[in-house]
């Protein structure tokens, strides 16, 4: 996780990631194999936030992005 608040012009700016792979043995009388595999997520955001003496406004946008590598399906 990395933030970097006020990097350009009052924008904020962080980043979340995750990397997992995953997987499980067969049990005793199971047929097919289980499923295993990876997971990358990544989730990019971007705030510019505006702040008055009445209040305050921040337009957001935010981007979550999935891939998934999977085995025996």
């Amino acid at each position: 996780y990395g933030t970097y608040p006020t990097i350009w012009h009052n924008l904020d700016f962080s980043l979340r990631g995750q990397a997992v792979y995953f997987s499980r043995d067969r049990n005793p009388g199971e047929i097919l194999a289980p499923v295993d595999g990876g997971r990358f997520i990544m989730q990019p955001r971007i705030l510019w936030p505006y702040n008055f003496t009445s209040g305050y406004f921040v337009p957001e946008v935010n981007l979550h992005v999935a891939q998934y590598s999977l085995q025996n399906q």
